[in-house]
Parts: C-alpha cells; structure tokens; sequence
C-alpha cells in the first residue's frame, strides 16, 4: 500500500471514530420557529368497577379516540446558555377531538351511547412572554399585550417545546447511549404544559372519562418512574442539513393524587349539590420508542416521531345525598391502548 492509499486509510478510520458534531440546542437569537404537535390516541375500557350502590354495579364496555393538534410559533427573543432568556410564543391554532363508543347495562337494561367532542382553548390567537428569573430559578409569564382577566390559563403553560432534554450533557458518538432526566419525558407527551383545552360541545349526556390530552401533564405528575434512554443511531444530511437522528425509548410510570385538580374542575362547572368528590387518584404507565432528528446547523430539533402503549387508570371515592343519607361511592375505571405523539419545527 503507497503512502496515499495510507493516508486515505487512516482518515476513514479517524473518520469512523471521531466524536458527533456537538449536539446542542442554540437557536440564534431573534430568530422564530413554527412548531405543530400532534398526538392520538386509541383507548378501551379494560376495567370498570362502581362499590357503594348496594349491589346494583353497572357493567360498561367503551373504546375511546383522541386527536389534539396545536400549531405555534416561538421567537427566542434573547437566549442565554442551552435556553431562552425571553420567549415570545404566538398560539396559532389549538383544536381537539375525542369521540367514545359505550355500552352500559344496570338491572338488566342495556343502553349504548356514542358521542363526539371538539375542544378549544383560550390561548388560541394570543401571544405569551416567557421571562427567565434567574433568582427564582423560573419563568415568568404574562400575555403580551398583558390581559388581567386571563391570567390563569397561564398558570399550567411550560416554556419548554424544544425536547432539549433529549441532548446528551457530553460529546457522543454514533452508537452511544445516555439516559434522560425522568422529569422531563413528560414534555414528550404534554410539549407545553397544559394547553387550557375546554369542550365546545359537550353536554348532559356526555361521558366523564377524566381522559383529556390537554391535562396530561397533571395526570403524569412530575415524579416519574422507570427508565428513558436516548442513543446517537448516526448522522444524516436531510433537506441539505445535516442532522443527527436520536433514537428515544421509555418505560415509565407514575401515581398522582388528582382530587384538588378534580375538585378544581368541578367548581368551573358547577358542580352538583348532592355529590362530594373524596378522592381521585390517576396510575399512568407508557412503555413505548421513537425518534428525535436534530437539526445541527440551526441547533434546534427538527421533528419528533413517538409511539407505544399506554395505560390510564383512576380511582375515585366520593359521596351523594339520598333521601338525606350520605351514601358511599368508588369507582375505578382502566383504559390502555396505542398512543402516538408527533411534532415538527420550521
């Protein structure tokens, strides 16, 4: 072999060692990004249980669909180290569908219903200001321009749509590992926190399942379990841009106490006189894979693409108002089914 086809050698081998591009998340400052998050999900009842009615339990049989979609575009105002400084994010479009199939039967009566539920939020057409406290160690938020009246929905909003958590802290390479903080798989599934999502038409008749991809983020809690892994599967030219792709897989779980969030939800509809909600407790479970490209020219993530199995159940105890006596009620409902989440940014 000449000194050439040596020194060609060599630079493959290099080549085939050297460390990935850094993989890091630095949108330059001023600049904007549109983002669209989608997620769905089919769901069947696999449990339902109601004690306390004097053995007079119904049975129930019900598959459930759930589609949000929700379009917005970020303008990274200032940025500092790995995150926004101030972010400036316009809510664009904001819409959701859930649509159930039942069947119940009580004494021997069977009746079936289905019904179909669109939903909106109050975000959608506004804009929100995101403002690190490096003091509190946390963002402020208000809409600009600021509005007094409205400021609540901006209590469950999450500054963070990027998946930056998904980036290893060191150098990596093609074929290398690194594990996720916990407490941020949750962005994979609630990419903003709570988006404020209210049915436009639900009614009387309509079925409570506790089920709302808006409130996802409640239902995980921030204290998960399990494992979650990202790994370097190589890097590719996509579009003229060279991107890395990271392949992702969780196995996680959690148990909230939901009955403030519940009691909360209650009082914004009215509620009824002769019913007391106890206690509601939520078991969430995803064991599931997918992939993150990230773009490395413009050090932002290019697209999400996540999909597995996921598990819902509550548990709730509560007491109604019979003829003046308070009369015990727990019910348990279990849901499981494929979910899927997906988002891009340009």
């Amino acid at each position: 072999m000449n000194a050439k086809m040596m020194l060609f050698a060599a630079a493959i081998v290099i080549a085939a060692h050297a460390p990935a591009p850094r993989l890091k998340f630095a949108p330059e400052e001023g600049s904007s990004l549109t983002k669209t998050f989608e997620s769905r999900a089919t769901l069947s009842l696999d449990e339902f249980t109601v004690t306390g009615q004097g053995g007079n339990s119904p049975t129930m049989e019900m598959n459930m669909t759930l589609h949000q979609k929700v379009v917005v575009t970020d303008q990274y105002a200032k940025m500092r180290e790995g995150a926004p400084q101030k972010l400036v994010r316009s809510f664009e479009d904001m819409s959701g569908e859930q649509s159930a199939s039942m069947k119940m039967t009580v004494l021997g009566d069977t009746r079936t219903h289905d019904q179909n539920m669109r939903a909106k939020s109050a975000l959608e057409g506004k804009k929100v200001a995101f403002v690190w406290d490096p003091d509190e160690k946390t963002y402020k938020k208000s809409f600009e321009p600021e509005a007094e009246d409205e400021n609540e929905v901006l209590t469950g909003l999450d500054e963070n749509m990027d998946f930056r958590a998904v980036l290893p802290t060191s150098e990596v390479k093609e074929g290398d590992q690194w594990d996720l903080p916990l407490a941020s798989v949750r962005t994979f599934f609630a990419p903003g926190g709570n988006m404020a999502m209210v049915p436009e038409n639900a009614d009387a008749t309509s079925v409570k399942t506790g089920i709302e991809t808006s409130s996802m983020s409640n239902m995980m809690g921030d204290k998960l379990e399990g494992t979650a892994t990202g790994t370097l599967t190589g890097i590719v030219t996509i579009e003229g841009i060279q991107c890395a792709r990271i392949h992702i897989a969780l196995d996680v779980k959690s148990s909230v106490d939901m009955t403030d969030v519940a009691k909360k939800q209650m009082e914004g509809a009215g509620g009824a006189q002769d019913f007391e909600l106890d206690h509601v407790k939520t078991d969430f479970a995803f064991e599931g894979e997918g992939e993150v490209v990230w773009d490395l020219s413009a050090n932002h993530f290019r697209s999400l693409d996540l999909s597995g199995q996921m598990s819902i159940r509550t548990d709730q105890s509560s007491k109604f108002e019979v003829n003046g006596k308070s009369v015990p009620i727990d019910q348990t409902m279990a849901f499981s089914g494929r979910t899927s989440y997906t988002a891009k940014a340009r």
